[in-house]
């Protein structure tokens, strides 16, 4: 099926252009009840471009060069259509990369989840369970203890970085309950008009080896 080049670079630029006419409301100058008919117009014309630029997409994808096709629809900041075209030509990657990027872990998770076939996409598992393992842990390893096919050595990564992160609060935590009993014995030895000993005391210690080891089981 041939297609005209410009007329898909026009499609896109139209439909650009209608971004800024809604944007600005029309020609900006006027009356009000003026500026809201051509706010209606320009909202009623974008839709009218956009699911005629889709409906080009839906017709076309398959022969469609992709990489163009993601720099042209990107060249605009089309954000929006950039994802429909990848959800169309089933870019399982570019989507979940897109989600991670914009922070929505649970959707990027639940397409590994919900994939027909998920021994297909198997490489994504590895590539993106570290940066799902950095956000949402527990989901994370829940979805992996799903797929026995997966390969355990492959997951090292994730799971070094969960470690880590882990090792990291623990200490966070104990960094903050050691100021906090400081300023305590501060306050109480001003209240007291002595000075507080910057030595922590045997029995606080001894807390915080409890905590740790509590928090290691």
């Amino acid at each position: 099926m041939a297609f005209d080049d410009n007329a898909f670079d026009a499609g896109v630029e139209l439909g650009l252009d209608i971004d800024a006419t809604q944007a600005n409301g029309g020609d900006g100058g006027g009356a009000s009840a003026n500026k809201e008919f051509l706010d209606v117009e320009s909202h009623e014309s974008y839709e009218l471009v956009l699911h005629e630029f889709r409906d080009f997409l839906d017709s076309y994808s398959d022969i469609l060069n992709r990489g163009t096709t993601f720099d042209l629809i990107s060249s605009h900041g089309r954000v929006d259509d950039l994802l429909y075209y990848a959800e169309l030509i089933k870019d399982l990657e570019w989507v979940i990369n897109h989600h991670l990027q914009h922070g929505n872990y649970d959707a990027a998770l639940n397409l590994l989840i919900e994939h027909r076939n998920p021994k297909r996409i198997e490489k994504l598992f590895y590539k993106f369970a570290p940066t799902l393992m950095q956000y949402i842990p527990v989901d994370t390893v829940d979805m992996l203890l799903e797929f026995p096919f997966l390969n355990s050595s492959k997951l090292i990564p994730a799971l070094m970085r969960y470690e880590a992160q882990y090792e990291e609060r623990r200490i966070k935590r104990l960094l903050r309950r050691r100021r906090r009993r400081k300023r305590r014995r501060m306050q109480s030895a001003a209240n007291a008009g002595g000075s507080a000993d910057e030595d922590e005391p045997l029995d606080d210690d001894l807390e915080d080896e409890m905590l740790l080891e509590s928090d290691s089981e």
